[in-house]
């Protein structure tokens, strides 16, 4: 989830540092994405990152 993000932000021409940063603020957001599946434990979210 993370890495398709990160290679998202960096297509679209942000620097490698912008684009950790954005990649952060999701994580700590802690609202990943909900595709149609289960929420995502805390957890799951930190092995994913």
């Amino acid at each position: 989830m993370y890495e398709q993000k990160y290679k998202e932000c960096i297509t679209s021409g942000l620097s490698i540092y912008d684009a950790i940063i954005a990649i952060t603020e999701i994580f700590l957001d802690g609202k990943p994405r909900t595709r149609g599946k289960h929420k995502i434990k805390v957890a799951e979210r930190n092995a994913a990152f």
